[in-house]
C-alpha cells in the first residue's frame, strides 16, 4: 500500500500490476506546532509559501483526516473481495524487486532515477514476458 501527497500518472498501472493499492492525499499535512509562533514560523509564512510556491495543498492538521480514514476502511477490504489477484500479484511479482525499489528510494532526483526507473521495468518485462504499463 503506498500512501502519497501525490501520485504519477501511470502509478495506478504500476500498482496494479505489481500487485500494490495506491492513494494519492492530494494533502501535505503539517503539525499546528511546525508553524507555531514558538518554532519561528507563523501562519503568514506559512500563507507566503502556499502563495508563492504554489504549494497550495499544505495544511495544518492534528489527527485525523477523515478522507484517508474512510480510503483504508474500505479499499483494502474492497481489493480483498475481489479476489486474490493483488497479493497474488505482490507476492509473484512485486516482492521479487525489493532492491531496485531500495535502490530508487534511495538514489537523488535526476539521471539515477531514470536509469533505474528503466533497470525496473526491463527486470519486469523479462519475469513476466509482457510490456510494461507505466
Amino acid at each position: 500500500m503506498l500512501i502519497c501527497r501525490r501520485a504519477h500518472k501511470t502509478t495506478p498501472a504500476m500498482a496494479s500490476q505489481l500487485g500494490f493499492l495506491v492513494h494519492a492525499t492530494e494533502r501535505q499535512y503539517l503539525r499546528p506546532y511546525l508553524v507555531g509562533p514558538g518554532n519561528g514560523g507563523d501562519r503568514q509564512m506559512l500563507d507566503e509559501v502556499r502563495t508563492e510556491l504554489g504549494f497550495t495543498d499544505l495544511q495544518v492538521f492534528e489527527g485525523a483526516d477523515d478522507h484517508l480514514v474512510n480510503w483504508l476502511s474500505k479499499a483494502p477490504q474492497k481489493a480483498l473481495a475481489s479476489g486474490p489477484t493483488y497479493q497474488d500479484r505482490w507476492r509473484q511479482l512485486g516482492s521479487q524487486f525489493m532492491d531496485d525499489y531500495v535502490a530508487l528510494r534511495d538514489s537523488s532526483f535526476g539521471p539515477q532515477q531514470v536509469r533505474l526507473g528503466r533497470r525496473l521495468k526491463a527486470n519486469i518485462a523479462e519475469v513476466t514476458d509482457q510490456r510494461v504499463r507505466w
